[in-house]
């Protein structure tokens, strides 16, 4: 692991080549906010995503948040969970606009049965 926002040294290279899978823990700013970031930089014989991941330390241990984009970029923090709950209310609301309109379709064609 390196300490936030410092780059790998020349020195760094020898302990690269001694270990399988490097980790880097950092802080991620945004919306004047932190949030705690993971990224892996490197993972030898196996296929790893080379996006900065947030995570949570949570009673239960560490939790990989997935990653929410949006126009904006990839949100993270309290931008995340306030656009996943305006795109949850807005899959409620199309929901009830399809169980509405079906509804009411049923109803129109009872009517030309009479």
């Amino acid at each position: 692991m390196t300490p936030e926002g410092e780059q790998i040294r020349s020195s760094d290279q020898g302990i690269s080549s001694l270990v399988d899978t490097w980790i880097s823990l950092g802080a991620l700013e945004a919306n004047r906010e932190r949030n705690r970031g993971l990224y892996v930089l490197k993972s030898r014989g196996m296929s790893h995503s080379d996006q900065i991941r947030e995570y949570q330390i949570t009673n239960n241990g560490i939790r990989l948040l997935d990653v929410y984009r949006s126009m904006e970029g990839v949100l993270v923090g309290s931008a995340r969970r306030q656009a996943q709950a305006m795109q949850q209310k807005k899959a409620r609301a199309a929901a009830t606009g399809k169980l509405a309109s079906k509804a009411g379709r049923g109803s129109k064609a009872q009517g030309r049965s009479l």
